[in-house]
């Protein structure tokens, strides 16, 4: 019988390891609770200035909405970059 299920590390190999989808992606992992990591890499020193432009983006989005949803406690961040 085929084995049908795969860990997360067999969905992602194709893509990068999982800090580069996090980079890539940081709106799923802001949900999964990665915030603190998040904001020290958008301010650590050596970091792809591309990189760390967006992620301080999206967490300033994710302030603003966190502010204007603090009330139901739910994130309303665009889709998935």
């Amino acid at each position: 019988m085929k084995r049908r299920d795969i860990d997360a590390w067999g969905h992602i190999l194709g893509y990068g390891t999982h800090t580069a989808i996090t980079m890539l992606y940081p709106r799923s992992p802001l949900l999964q609770g990665a915030e603190p990591y998040l904001r020290h890499t958008a301010h650590r020193r050596g970091v792809n200035p591309d990189v760390a432009a967006k992620l301080q983006d999206v967490l300033r989005e994710w302030d603003t909405d966190r502010c204007g949803t603090a009330a139901t406690g739910r994130h309303k961040i665009s889709a998935l970059a």
